[in-house]
């Protein structure tokens, strides 16, 4: 019996030694699991912060330059502000002015750069013209007071460009206030006060001789909301122009408007609605010269000549070619009309203050 004892007590030991390992063990995977779910978080917080590291080091070489732009202050050069230029180019397209007084510079625009002048005073450096646009494409000049510095040089100047914003500067002194020449494609010019200058406010020339084809697929331009006094000519139009003339007030010039052949007189075609213009204290109001008009819409203007008993309207001379349509209706005309250019038009209608000769 007493070994039958001893032999349950002994089965009885084992199994409780059995049981307490259980536990152990279990508590141990447990264990186990505990610290692999937190080595795994660990691992997963780690690989987010590696890609965020990765995410920003891939955006910094994408964009070398802040997509605010590129500031300048007047504390810097000319040739300083052109590198900024020159960046921005391929950067942020985009160069600040910080509002200041900037000392002879002499700036060369690049493709796809909008300048923003935020108010700042340029004065040129009395050799070259102020802003530079030969060949550009893609570019704005806006909010800048532009002081030229040179009665030989422009403001803005250049040759062969495309898609131009020239908007809200004021324009002082010089041989030019804004010239763009050769050829052209989708300029608008709008919102300038442009004062003091010796021969062209506005000069826009294409001297492209076009095919239909061409023509027909040439971009319109608009000349908008500008203000100029002084000047031979407030604007010329040479060559080919297609688009609007509208808003416009011209004072104390000796020709309001000009519209000529380029390279050559009999070079050229013309379609443009001109609208809404004043017109005072000027000599020639309209010069209508030009060899191919297509479609000329003059309406609503308000044009009073210095002496009105003498000085024209509106004029042609031989040169001038009408090819399609001219419509004049509804304006101002406190000077002479020209007979050739009146007896050129489809529709004269409800004009007042006019002699014609």
């Amino acid at each position: 019996m007493e070994i039958k004892k001893f032999s349950i007590l002994l089965v009885m030991l084992v199994l409780a030694i059995v049981a307490v390992g259980s536990v152990s063990a279990a508590d141990n995977v447990t264990a186990d699991i505990d610290i692999a779910d937190t080595t795994t978080d660990e691992v997963v917080v780690d690989d987010v912060a590696l890609e965020e590291v990765d995410d920003e080091s891939v955006e910094a070489d994408d964009e070398p330059l802040p997509s605010r732009g590129y500031d300048v202050d007047d504390s810097m050069s000319s040739s300083d502000i052109n590198d900024a230029i020159n960046f921005a180019s391929t950067g942020s397209h985009v160069v600040n002015f910080t509002p200041g007084t900037y000392s002879s510079m002499a700036l060369v625009l690049k493709d796809n750069v909008a300048l923003y002048g935020n108010g700042a005073t340029i004065y040129g450096n009395g050799n070259d013209n102020v802003f530079t646009v030969t060949g550009c494409s893609n570019f704005t000049i806006t909010g800048f007071n532009i002081i030229v510095n040179s009665t030989q040089k422009a403001a803005i100047y250049g040759s062969n460009i495309v898609n131009a914003q020239i908007t809200d500067n004021t324009i002082a002194g010089g041989k030019d206030g804004i010239n763009i020449f050769q050829t052209y494609n989708g300029v608008t010019i709008t919102g300038n006060t442009i004062s003091g200058v010796t021969r062209d406010a506005i000069s826009l020339v294409n001297h492209k001789n076009f095919t239909d084809s061409e023509w027909n697929s040439w971009s319109e331009s608009i000349v908008s909301n500008n203000n100029i006094a002084g000047g031979q000519y407030a604007m010329f139009f040479g060559g080919n122009f297609k688009g609007t003339i509208s808003g416009n007030t011209i004072s104390s010039s000796t020709y309001g408007m000009q519209f000529a052949g380029k390279k050559n007189e009999t070079n050229g075609r013309l379609s443009a609605t001109i609208s809404g213009n004043t017109l005072t204290g000027i000599t020639t109001g309209i010069d209508m010269s030009h060899p191919s008009v297509i479609y000329l819409n003059i309406i609503g203007n308000s044009i009073t000549t210095s002496n009105p008993s003498s000085n024209y309207a509106i004029i042609s001379n031989s040169y001038f070619n009408k090819v399609g349509t001219i419509l004049v209706s509804l304006n101002q005309l406190n000077g002479i009309i020209s007979s050739s250019f009146y007896n050129s038009t489809n529709l004269f209608f409800l004009n007042f203050g006019y002699t014609i000769v």
